[in-house]
């Protein structure tokens, strides 16, 4: 026996928990499904968005982008994912995950063989 959603019947929400390289919530980005008509979530917390009101078997494509950019924290970063909702009353999270901001260490030596060695943050 197969059990089928019908397109619509009932609501459901996707909560996106955006972080930023260190794992740290990342608050005041732009999350939204970029089809058309475009579909803004609403920020309800830190670090989280979500989709409300979405109907079974709805599945978007979702991008976190700077509101303004450059972002002053995390410069142009941004990151896409997926959610979908299987039935209705459902909470699909998803996790998103900006690249950078992470330490590294860069070296560079000259032809005379000096060598320099910092810490640099990625933004």
């Amino acid at each position: 026996m197969e059990i089928q959603n019908a397109p619509q019947t009932g609501t459901s929400t996707i909560r996106v928990h955006l972080l930023d390289a260190q794992g740290l919530p990342v608050r005041g980005y732009h999350v939204f499904e970029p089809g058309f008509p475009k579909s803004e979530s609403t920020e309800a917390g830190e670090g989280v968005y979500e989709f409300q009101n979405l109907g079974a078997g709805t599945s978007i494509d979702i991008v976190a982008a700077p509101k303004s950019a450059p972002d002053s924290l995390y410069g142009y970063q941004f990151v896409t994912g997926h959610g979908s909702i299987d039935f209705a009353g459902q909470i699909s999270a998803l996790t998103l995950r900006l690249p950078g901001r992470a330490p590294f260490t860069a070296r560079s030596s000259s032809r005379r063989g000096s060598t320099f060695m910092s810490d640099w943050p990625v933004r």
